[in-house]
């Protein structure tokens, strides 16, 4: 077997975690929200897997964001859950598409290559959820204006886009929301 360094991805330290935090780039504009601040690493909710909570603090008014970024070791691959203030999901990023995260654990002396055999490598493009269309409308993810807000379909992005910017003049925060489907069964 061809190795790439003498440590296991499992062993990977607190202090390298946050720099693969850094790395991902799964959090907010730091201008805007702060420093990441990581407050719980668990080891062992799940297989082969680290999970890191980490939160930051707006500077304007001090309101504080919560998220988790799953580190998949097993899969080399990472993705974002964010509970405060709104709830989404980043989409999987595989470890193989990062090339500095890549490269840096190549060089902290990690085995990249033995879950490399075992790990699928994810699209960029590659969307978590089945994506059931997109809805045009002025608002926050909080608050919504379903009054003048239009829906398209899953392969209607464009014109979604088109819309939007066509309509945006004169309201408060035209968006385009993908519509997702979250069933597991």
């Amino acid at each position: 077997m061809i190795t790439t360094g003498t440590r296991h991805l499992k062993d990977i330290t607190d202090e390298e975690l946050a720099m693969i935090l850094e790395i991902s780039h799964l959090y907010g504009a730091k201008e805007f929200w702060g420093e990441p601040k990581i407050t719980r690493i668990n080891r062992t909710m799940f297989k082969d897997s680290i999970t890191i909570r980490y939160g930051q603090k707006r500077l304007s008014d001090g309101l504080e964001s919560s998220a988790t970024l799953h580190f998949d070791y097993g899969n080399l691959s990472y993705w974002a859950s964010f509970r405060e203030p709104y709830s989404r999901m980043s989409d999987r990023a595989s470890i193989c598409n990062n090339t500095q995260m890549f490269l840096w654990l190549m060089a902290q002396d990690f085995n990249v290559l033995e879950p490399l055999v075992y790990a699928r490598i994810i699209p960029r493009t590659a969307y978590t959820y089945l994506t059931m269309g997109f809805l045009v409308a002025n608002g926050s993810c909080g608050d919504i204006e379903l009054e003048g807000a239009k829906f398209f379909g899953p392969e209607d992005l464009d014109d979604a886009v088109t819309f939007k910017n066509a309509h945006q003049e004169g309201v408060d925060f035209m968006h385009v929301y993908r519509l997702i489907d979250d069933n597991d069964d």
